[in-house]
C-alpha cells in the first residue's frame, strides 16, 4: 500500500493511518518511548497530506488501553 499514492480522502487518508499505527504497534511493542515515535511519524503523514492529526492515546483510556494491549 502506497500511502502517498492512495490516500485521498479524508476517510481514506483516516483509515491508511490508523493500519500504519497498529502494523507499528505490531511489530515493535516496546510502547514506553516508540509509542511517541509512531504517532508523530503518522502525524508527519497527514500533514503531507494537508491535515492536522491529534494523536494522544493517553486521552482516552479506552484507546490507550487497547492501544497497549494490542499484541497481545
Amino acid at each position: 500500500m502506497k500511502f502517498h499514492d492512495t490516500a485521498t480522502s479524508k476517510k481514506d487518508i483516516t483509515q491508511q493511518l490508523a493500519i500504519l499505527l497498529d502494523n507499528l504497534n505490531y511489530m515493535q511493542s516496546f510502547r514506553g518511548g516508540n509509542s511517541r515515535t509512531h504517532c508523530e511519524g503518522n502525524r508527519s503523514l497527514a500533514l503531507a497530506k494537508g491535515y492536522y492529526a491529534e494523536i494522544n492515546i493517553r486521552l482516552d483510556n479506552t484507546i490507550y488501553n487497547l492501544y497497549m494491549d494490542g499484541t497481545i
